[in-house]
């Protein structure tokens, strides 16, 4: 049980038999052929195999990138508070979404420092794929938080405090802050981070860049706190993810 979620968003894709997910709250909801469940970070959870079944299914751990915020807005999973749900029933579709993920994990094993980048192209397809079938993730975003998504992933080195961000679109710091969390199922500061570290892991492996100076250039006043930021959200340090060590997605089936 993961009392306090992932760091990451966690996708399951259930290819045959039957598996279940279970909430803090002890509610379970199955995942049957064609379903797809998606756990945003900080989602308090549990899986596994149905009683007496087998479960075949695809899972990957994803640092979602800004602009898939609202493909990733699923149906609402019932009795489990922030779990998404999409349902495919066509055949075709089906196929590829399959073949989409066995290319993502193909791209996750490749010894090449362009792994992620191909990785997270197939996983913006599978979500494309997903909400071509299903109409998953077509629900309207609030244009204000639109546009303070816009604002944070165009000027990642800006000052984008609550206050500041709650001011550009009018609103008190704390209506700010629910509807922000509301629309997108993350904090202002989580968000602001991801867009900051992902930033920072493109100069880090496609320049030659100095670490002080990626660290300036995505908003970190410190070359320590961002090494350390980096590592939590990386897995390893920016000069190791320099090196093409680094594997921040991870898949499986």
């Amino acid at each position: 049980y993961r009392s306090r979620g992932c760091e990451t968003h966690l996708l399951f894709y259930t290819i045959s038999g039957c598996g279940f997910l279970r909430g803090e709250d002890g509610t379970v909801t199955k995942a049957e052929p064609g379903d797809l469940h998606i756990c945003p970070p900080g989602v308090r959870h549990d899986y596994g195999t149905w009683p007496e079944s087998r479960w075949g299914f695809h899972w990957i751990h994803f640092h979602a990138r800004p602009s898939w915020t609202e493909w990733l807005r699923l149906a609402p999973s019932p009795g489990i508070a922030g779990l998404g749900h999409a349902s495919v029933r066509s055949a075709e579709a089906h196929k590829r979404i399959v073949r989409a993920l066995g290319d993502i994990h193909r791209d996750t094993t490749m010894d090449t420092v362009w792994r992620n980048e191909l990785a997270m192209n197939n996983i913006e397809r599978l979500l494309l794929l997903v909400g071509e079938t299903t109409g998953a993730g077509t629900h309207p975003m609030d244009p204000r938080i639109q546009a303070v998504l816009e604002r944070i992933a165009t000027s990642p080195a800006d000052d984008h405090s609550v206050p500041r961000l709650a001011r550009s679109i009018s609103l008190s710091p704390s209506r700010f802050a629910h509807l922000f969390k509301t629309e997108t199922g993350r904090t202002p500061q989580r968000f602001v981070s991801e867009v900051r570290l992902r930033e920072a892991a493109t100069l880090v492996a496609m320049t030659t860049m100095p670490i002080a100076d990626v660290a300036t250039a995505v908003g970190y006043a410190s070359a320590f706190h961002f090494s350390s930021a980096f590592r939590a959200r990386h897995g390893v340090s920016p000069r190791t993810y320099r090196a093409g060590r680094a594997r921040p997605i991870t898949a499986d089936a």
